[in-house]
């Protein structure tokens, strides 16, 4: 079964046709998950929506994963969760940079008053142009 909004489910409407050996099923997000049929596999991509608050599908998702342990979730919830904070990342390829972890990452900067703008750049030693991202 697949939980998808519907602006990524139309970019995979190709891959999400079912043929003799896969059937896919677009599963309700108004509807308990549990109530919707026998499914091996669940897909999502409910990160964002968890990320920018609205995470009542994610917890759905967690129950839903918990009460069926043989489903496979994929991306599971926290795993991909933990991805989408791009601080924690950053902090993360730090440590393991430090670790002695050879790893490469573009410079960044968290910078909560915009009003400092300029002045945080030039001390971190960025350079323009700068790509500007929020945190989650």
């Amino acid at each position: 079964g697949y939980l998808l909004p519907e602006k990524v489910a139309a970019k995979l409407a190709g891959c999400l046709e079912s043929d003799d050996d896969v059937t896919y099923v677009r599963l309700d997000p108004g509807r308990p998950l549990g109530e919707q049929g026998p499914v091996d596999v669940l897909l999502h991509k409910l990160v964002h929506e968890m990320a920018l608050g609205g995470g009542g599908g994610g917890r759905e998702v967690e129950a839903f994963a918990r009460d069926h342990p043989r489903v496979v979730v994929i991306d599971a919830l926290h795993a991909a969760l933990a991805l989408s904070d791009r601080s924690a990342i950053c902090a993360a390829i730090r440590a393991a940079a430090e670790r002695g972890y050879r790893i490469a990452q573009p410079r960044f900067a968290v910078i909560s008053d915009a009003s400092c703008l300029a002045d945080e750049i030039c001390r971190t030693g960025l350079t323009y142009p700068a790509i500007l991202k929020p945190l989650v």
